[in-house]
């Protein structure tokens, strides 16, 4: 019974002492208000002595973090005044009694209101350092509660309260913070990718490193078995005992090509078609053609992970520069026409212009193009032109007089794998390179399907 009477009598004394806080904050709340009213009629000696009497109620019927909380809105509406009357001094010592008071309540409400004056404060005042500091701060707190996977959104959350409070100084600084985590956040995501692509490429250069010594060595001892079934024909079953089971290994290193190539992030109809692209060179090094079969599959490991680097960052464009393009579609033809495997005719035609453009990429794309269209035996004349459509776009047209490409190849030749290659003549992944090449420099690849002297292919440029 005594027990129940005592915890009566202490749940009573918590309501009373709850009840009593709410009463003082409300009389503390409205003081600053008649100090507020004092300062618009500059009674500024009432209103400082407004403030005493709230600091003194305080004192004598609260304490520990509640005091603190309560002795802070008294000493921000002090702040206040001494803002208005530029008493600079009196402001900093205001400004460390704040902090003093927002770390005793132990409140992340208060704390973060202290901040936010504090930025205010400073950024009046021409100390964006330390305006960009406090708000950096507040980013901090807010991610305590909501996680590092939450900061964008409470860069947003930011950007929309100074928005909407009209605080431009605010909204300027939280910006640039915004501005700065994107670019850092962009660039560790870029690092990663990267990484990423070389350990990919190193486990397929050395997957094909192995294949190649393996079915070398299984070739010699094939070689060696069958001159030595020549003179000992009785050991011919035992031969061909052998030779079968080194075949079935040639088979299981086919296989784990395959497989290699199914654990990378392109686990779809990617892969299939390469595995479809790569089984001709494979039949090939089984018939004995080994090396030019493992430089052809070679070749295709390099454009396959040129492809999907380009490919996963097609949206981060190439960095545009004011160019003279007529320099390079002329260095272009020079360059390739020396390669040319058959005396073909070329013209140029090209008038002095710059442009916005990205010159390496452009130079890759318009080399491939040339020597695509030279290597085919229906080229009679290749023409290279160069016209300004408007301001903003810029065409570079190829045409092979005497090419001819159905509707068919015309539709898929950009794409990857819609068809199988030999790999050892030319490769399958050049065009739909230059493809992407063309739309990160802000451009497109495409046919001109109105010329009917041959084919023109037409590298769309825009700034």
């Amino acid at each position: 019974m005594k027990k129940h009477i005592f915890l009566i009598a202490f749940i009573c004394g918590v309501m009373s002492l709850h009840a009593q806080n709410s009463a003082l904050k409300a009389s503390v709340e409205k003081g600053v208000q008649t100090s507020q009213r004092q300062t618009a009629n500059r009674e500024w000696k009432e209103a400082f002595a407004t403030c005493r009497n709230l600091d003194a109620a305080i004192m004598a019927q609260a304490q520990g973090k509640e005091a603190s909380a309560l002795r802070y809105i008294v000493t921000k509406e002090r702040l206040r005044m001494y803002v208005q009357l530029n008493k600079s001094q009196q402001c900093k010592e205001q400004l460390m009694l704040l902090e003093q008071y927002a770390n005793g309540a132990q409140s992340k409400e208060v704390k973060e209101d202290f901040l936010f004056t504090s930025a205010r404060f400073y950024l009046n005042h021409g100390q964006s350092d330390k305006s960009s500091k406090c708000y950096r701060e507040i980013v901090n707190i807010r991610m305590a509660d909501k996680g590092s996977d939450k900061v964008e959104a409470t860069y947003k959350e930011l950007l929309s309260q100074a928005k909407s409070s009209g605080d431009k100084g605010l909204a300027r600084i939280v910006e640039g913070l915004y501005t700065a985590w994107q670019d850092s956040t962009a660039a560790v995501r870029a690092a990663q990718e990267l990484k990423k692509l070389k350990v990919e490429y190193d486990a397929s250069q050395n997957t094909i490193s192995d294949m190649d010594n393996t079915i070398g060595t299984q070739k010699g001892l094939i070689v060696f078995l069958s001159v030595l079934s020549a003179a000992l024909g009785g050991a011919l079953v035992v031969f061909i005992g052998i030779m079968l089971k080194n075949l079935l290994t040639i088979k299981k290193l086919k296989k784990s090509l395959e497989i290699a190539n199914e654990n990378n992030e392109l686990k779809s109809t990617f892969i299939d078609n390469l595995g479809e692209q790569i089984n001709p060179s494979l039949d090939g090094i089984e018939t004995g053609e080994v090396k030019p079969n493992v430089v052809a599959l070679r070749g295709l490991i390099s454009q396959a992970k040129q492809y999907m680097e380009l490919e996963s960052t097609r949206e981060n464009r190439f960095e545009l520069k004011e160019i003279a393009l007529n320099s390079v579609c002329e260095n272009v033809m020079e360059t390739a026409k020396a390669s040319f495997k058959r005396e073909i005719p070329v013209v140029v035609s090209v008038s002095k212009m710059t442009f916005p453009a990205s010159k390496e990429p452009l130079q890759e794309v318009l080399d491939y193009i040339v020597a695509y269209v030279a290597k085919q035996p229906e080229t009679e004349k290749i023409t290279m032109e160069l016209k300004k459509r408007n301001s903003h776009t810029c065409h570079i047209l190829i045409s092979a007089s005497g090419l001819i490409l159905s509707d068919e190849e015309k539709a898929n030749i950009f794409k990857p794998f819609t068809r199988i290659f030999d790999l050892t003549k030319e490769d399958c992944l050049g065009l739909p390179i230059c493809s992407l090449k063309a739309y990160k420099m802000n451009g497109l690849l495409r046919f001109n399907d109105d010329y009917k002297k041959g084919v023109q292919f037409v590298l769309e440029i825009h700034s």
